[in-house]
């Protein structure tokens, strides 16, 4: 039996990484693995917690209180405490943190763990004075502990890793999905639209993403906003969560555009909204 542990350094909720590894784990044969997840904050997705008890596997929380942009050491301990619990053959590690990424490989590797994947699914909007000191500061550690290094582009890879290791050692796997999953349905569309109350003649647009900056929500409200001006018969649908939610729900309500907007919070159907 091969124990592989999928560890996340943020919150698993709906957000790109979680959908990544649901997707593997629902498409591959799981047969002789067992798959954990790993979270130092909290797990509120019941539909990715399930597919993995099902087969098997475990979801541990940590419970810490998740704070972006602040440091991350917290994670050693809960991490170090589970590894000293479970034994695994394979730890692969997702974040958009770099220092996450160095720090569980570092502790995976002290605990003799024998395949380290540190995977990196976006690139940086832009690259900091402070995300340079943290390359800098973790350079040697994504050079010498993990074994293994995947992104979803070479953009992605530079941003996180060396460039030396972004550009010779990385491998690109590209984000799939099951695209009949996506497939238009009349049925599913005139459920959701009932369930929004939303009429035929709305012209819809759909966003689905985490109130994060990164996402840019505040350039969809301008964007509304000159729709509006052309077409009174429109709604934006914001599919997700985040630590900005309430922020972006704020500028829409002073803006006076809140019937033109529908936010749903994280949904574990997205394709039957698409």
């Amino acid at each position: 039996m091969i124990r592989i542990l999928e560890a996340f350094g943020e919150p698993i909720i709906s957000g790109g990484q979680e959908a990544f590894v649901n997707n593997i784990v629902e498409s591959i044969n799981t047969d002789g693995l067992v798959i954990d997840m790993f979270t130092p904050y909290y797990c509120n997705n019941d539909l990715y917690k399930n597919n993995v008890e099902r087969r098997g596997g475990t979801v541990y929380e940590a419970g810490l209180a998740f704070a972006p942009g602040s440091s991350r050491f917290n994670i050693k301990k809960p991490f170090e405490e589970l590894l000293n619990r479970k034994k695994y053959d394979v730890v692969h590690v997702h974040s958009g943190s770099v220092s996450v990424l160095a720090i569980i490989s570092e502790i995976a590797k002290a605990n003799n763990v024998k395949k380290i994947i540190v995977h990196s699914h976006s690139p940086a909007e832009r690259e900091t004075l402070k995300h340079i000191l943290v390359k800098l500061l973790f350079r040697n550690t994504l050079i010498k502990c993990p074994t293994h290094h995947l992104a979803c582009s070479v953009n992605a890879a530079l941003c996180k890793f060396p460039r030396s290791i972004a550009l010779e050692r990385t491998e690109i796997i590209k984000n799939g999905i099951n695209l009949e999953k996506y497939k238009f349905d009349l049925s599913k569309r005139e459920k959701i639209r009932n369930k929004l109350n939303i009429d035929d003649n709305i012209f819809l647009i759909g966003h689905v993403g985490r109130f994060s900056r990164e996402k840019n929500h505040e350039f969809l409200i301008s964007v509304l906003e000159k729709l509006i001006a052309i077409n009174c018969n429109v709604k934006m649908l914001l599919i997700g969560d985040g630590e900005l939610r309430r922020d972006i729900e704020s500028k829409v309500h002073k803006k006076n555009l809140d019937e033109y907007f529908i936010f749903t919070g994280n949904v574990n159907n997205v394709d039957e909204y698409m």
